[in-house]
């Protein structure tokens, strides 16, 4: 059902982009990133976890928060290496990418307690 609810966002915002100019879709494009960074930095934790890289512990306490920044971080390196104007307002692109994130892993958290007695959503 993860896989469901993520491709079935990644696809009209993909559309989005595609329609969106200038700002905008860059805006739109950092808020995508955030919800393919969720993917990502899911992907790679359960990597480490199933090859016993690391305890469910460590990861929580010390890996996942540096993976899962990374990742959000990742195209904010766009403005680094392309941007000849230092005044672009780099913070809302960030933003942008934490949201996307932060939605895809709600849904996550949500589907997971589905039914249960002490479902966030019964």
């Amino acid at each position: 059902m993860g896989e469901a609810i993520f491709i079935g966002t990644l696809i009209p915002l993909i559309f989005l982009i595609i329609l969106l100019k200038g700002e905008n879709r860059l805006l739109m494009v950092f808020f995508t990133w955030g919800l393919l960074a969720f993917a990502i930095s899911l992907s790679v934790n359960n990597f480490l976890v199933g090859n016993s890289f690391v305890t469910i512990k460590e990861l929580s306490v010390s890996w996942a928060p540096v993976i899962e920044e990374l990742t959000k971080a990742l195209p904010l390196l766009y403005f680094l290496f392309t941007s000849k104007d230092r005044r672009i307002p780099i913070v809302y692109y960030g933003i942008a990418a934490g949201v996307g994130f932060a939605i895809q892993e709600n849904y996550i958290y949500i589907l997971q307690h589905l039914g249960e007695d002490q479902s966030p959503i019964l």
